[in-house]
This record gives structure tokens, C-alpha cells and sequence, in this order.
């Protein structure tokens, strides 16, 4: 291989063993690089050769890698696995390339993918949704303010917060609730309230069923926080 570019003739290249040699002239389709060895070839030439080739010869190439793939699998996967860890930026973009360019090709796939795995994406979503209840409460909570049009929203994290900062007791009559609680909304979402952490409370079950959708204030007069 030439080091650094340096000029070095084809005899040079050969008596030294080298694959490839420079000699800083261009090459008859104007490009000035590397040459091969073997045949004098210009590596851009040769470059753009192979892929004319495997333009006019998609199939027969696509064949070719595939057996190579075949055959050297598990190369083919540790190069795939650092290619990932090294170029995960990139990774990212060609993933959101593809996907913008191939959309009803990855829909058709998804399909096709849902209709034979039904049974098996159910209990899998069944499985998560026992695994992780405080999640699949938030997300039903926002989903439930998106279509209402109260806006704002609140995770899980923000949840366990709150439950730890008002010391596991209902915001109303002060019973325990750790280990059952009920999301409020102070303001009711119904009533223009916001699904944001600001606009919630935890209280215990039997007073989020008493104060239900009523307003806030209304709600603080009936337990006699207000007159």
C-alpha cells in the first residue's frame, strides 16, 4: 500500500511488494489517485467501473452477496455490531432515510408482521402493561387529555415524586396511600383543566370517587377548607 501519496512507479510497486502505486498523473478520464498494481488501473476508474457493473446486474449481485453472507455470517454480524457502536449518529440518520423513503413498503411489512404474530404482540403489550402500571396509567392519562384538548402532560417519574413529597398520605382526608392511590386532577380536565404535573394531586380512592369532576373549590367547601 503507498504511504502519504508519495510518487512511485509501477516497477517500484511491484519490486517492493505494494498493491498499489501513485504517480501524481491523471488517468484518461481525469482522475488523479492511487493506480493498481496488477493492471495500472486507476482505483476511482475501477470504482466506478463495479458499480456500473452491478447496476446493469442487480440480481446476479445481490446473489453474490447474499451467499457471502451465508457464508460468513457471523463476520458479517460482528462488523454490523461495530459498525453500530462506532457510527451511531449515522446509524440513526440511514435508519430515518430509509423510513421516509420506504413508507408504505414498511407498512406493508408491519401488516403483514401484526397479522401473523397477533396472539404473540398481545401478550406481550398484556405482559408490559402488568410489568409497568404506572406507565400505562400516564399514557392512558395524556392520551385521555389529548383528545379533550386539556394539554400539558406528566410521567411516571413525576408520579412517584409527588407520592414521595406528599409522604404517601391523600392530599384530602391524610390516609395512606402507598399502596393505592388515585391520579387527580385539581382542576378537571373536563372543566378546562391541564394535564400537566401542576394541575395534579394523589388522593386516596374514596375521595377521588367523591370529588370526581367537581371544581376545586366546590370540592374544598364540602370538606370544609373553605366557606
Amino acid at each position: 500500500m503507498v504511504i502519504n501519496m508519495q510518487i512511485v512507479s509501477r516497477k517500484e510497486a511491484k519490486e517492493c511488494g505494494q498493491r498499489r502505486y501513485f504517480t501524481g498523473i491523471q488517468c484518461i478520464h481525469g482522475h488523479i489517485c492511487e493506480r493498481k498494481t496488477i493492471n495500472g488501473q486507476c482505483i476511482e476508474c475501477s470504482k466506478e467501473m463495479v458499480l456500473s457493473a452491478k447496476k446493469k446486474n442487480k440480481e446476479k449481485y445481490k446473489a453474490i452477496q447474499q451467499k457471502y453472507r451465508d457464508s460468513n455470517r457471523e463476520k458479517c454480524n460482528e462488523r454490523c455490531i461495530t459498525y453500530r457502536k462506532n457510527n451511531p449518529e449515522k446509524r440513526k440518520q440511514s435508519i430515518k432515510k430509509y423510513d421516509m423513503s420506504n413508507k408504505p413498503k414498511k407498512k406493508q411489512y408491519w401488516d403483514k408482521y401484526r397479522e401473523k404474530n397477533l396472539e404473540k404482540i398481545r401478550k406481550k403489550g398484556r405482559d408490559y402493561s402488568k410489568a409497568n402500571p404506572h406507565k400505562m396509567s400516564a399514557i392512558a392519562r395524556n392520551r385521555r387529555a389529548r383528545i379533550l384538548g386539556g394539554g400539558g402532560k406528566h410521567t411516571p417519574e413525576q408520579i412517584k415524586a409527588m407520592l414521595e413529597k406528599q409522604k404517601k398520605k391523600c392530599i384530602n382526608c391524610k390516609k395512606s396511600i402507598a399502596k393505592k392511590y388515585h391520579v387527580d386532577h385539581i382542576m378537571p380536565i373536563a372543566k378546562g383543566g391541564s394535564n400537566d404535573i401542576s394541575n395534579i394531586q394523589l388522593l386516596c380512592p374514596t375521595c377521588n370517587h367523591k370529588k370526581n369532576a367537581k371544581d376545586p373549590i366546590k370540592w374544598a367547601q364540602e370538606n370544609g377548607r373553605l366557606l
